[in-house]
């Protein structure tokens, strides 16, 4: 369960404008959050006249879909400069369960009638590695008259031989996103298998590397090969006991698509409380594990290419005491057709709260323990 993702604030003042542009990132991935639901996003700079978080600008009622390379222009109206000014982001989910994420960008300087440098960027080059990773090298030159100058740097993929670029990576780790100061031979490690899936093999792909509405440059063609399918085994056991747990039902979902059927036929644990799937796609999973009297229990596992990935899973029978790591919540109700629920701090006094087997339509009461607290009675 987690909340938006907001990465790679970057902030940059015009290169031929006097706007302020503010460069982000917004991914929205794992089970039990709305996987690609739009957010209000609220953008807040600092200091202001008094040294305090201003907000800017706000998309309410508009909403965002999550994506990379997000950009808005800000025209500093109040003229705020100075030499060491951050941007915090903040997005909110405008579906159930209302998650919030936030994000800061690192310290930049705002002058008046000051432009950013002009980039540059050349020599972009990819190629798919011939190991089991798959993974796809690229390299890139980024060049600019203030070399101490930071840009945000961002990835698209085109399938069809560079016709459309649509595709914009988030599979991707090294010289990209925030803060990339000008230098030869940056490097960017892209994983294929997070943007196009394990099972595509495009003999035709190019790869543009962007300094976001400044500069860009593409590869030449070249093609990836799919990834290969692994295995997934584990054990199931009682988490008061450490006793193997018979009989619960182990289903596999890709991580991507959470909210759709489950990717294999169901697994039952044997009498050892182990399962196993083979031929999975590799990359990452979510197991679901259910049985009657115990708490369902979820955990991902990332699938390696023709290998074997093992997970121990602990279910806590009704009736025993849980409580839930960080901020999540749990509370164990005796009727068996309510065995679980999962909660999240949203902000000051608000807590969203999934009821497993419950719709995110339906209304449900409920009555949680928090933690160092009395009960409280909770209406969903």
């Amino acid at each position: 369960m987690q909340p938006p993702k907001v990465r790679n604030v970057a902030v940059s003042q015009g290169v031929y404008d006097d706007y302020v542009h503010i460069f982000y990132d917004l991914t929205n991935p794992e089970l039990m959050s709305s996987v690609g639901a739009d957010c209000n996003i609220t953008f807040e700079f600092w200091p202001d006249p008094n040294g305090n978080w201003a907000e800017i600008y706000s998309s309410f009622p508009n909403t965002v879909e999550p994506n990379t390379a997000l950009c808005i222009k800000w025209n500093n109206p109040n003229d705020w400069y100075g030499s060491a000014c951050k941007v915090r982001i903040t997005a909110q989910e405008t579906k159930p369960p209302f998650f919030m994420g936030q994000a800061e960008s690192g310290p930049f300087r705002l002058g008046a009638g000051q432009r950013a440098p002009i980039p540059q960027i050349d020599g972009v080059t990819a190629k798919q590695r011939k190991d089991a990773s798959k993974l796809v090298d690229i390299y890139y030159d980024l060049s600019a008259d203030e070399p101490n100058y930071e840009y945000y740097v961002y990835v698209q993929i085109s399938t069809d031989e560079g016709k459309n670029f649509d595709v914009n990576a988030v599979g991707v780790s090294g010289d990209v996103g925030a803060r990339q100061q000008a230098d030869k031979a940056k490097h960017i490690i892209w994983n294929p298998a997070i943007d196009l899936g394990a099972e595509a093999s495009e003999p035709n792909c190019m790869v543009k590397v962007s300094v976001h509405g400044f500069a860009d440059a593409v590869s030449e063609v070249f093609g990836i090969e799919s990834v290969g399918p692994g295995d997934l085994f584990g054990a199931v056991y009682d988490s008061s006991t450490g006793q193997p747990i018979e009989g619960a039902e182990v289903s596999v979902y890709d991580s991507r698509n959470p909210l759709q059927p489950p990717i294999t036929p169901m697994n039952t644990t044997d009498l050892k409380g182990e399962f196993g799937f083979t031929g999975l796609t590799a990359g990452e999973k979510i197991i679901i594990v259910v049985k009657a009297g115990c708490l369902p229990v979820w955990k991902t596992a990332t699938i390696g290419e023709a290998s074997r990935t093992w997970v121990n899973l602990a279910m806590c029978p009704l009736g025993a005491v849980y409580k839930a790591a960080g901020t999540e919540v749990g509370a164990i109700a005796s009727a068996p057709e309510v065995v679980s629920v999962r909660g999240k701090y949203c902000g000051p006094d608000k807590y969203a709260c999934y009821l497993h087997g419950i719709s995110l339509q339906e209304s449900f009461e409920v009555e949680i323990n928090w933690p160092g607290n009395d009960s409280n009675e909770v209406n969903g």
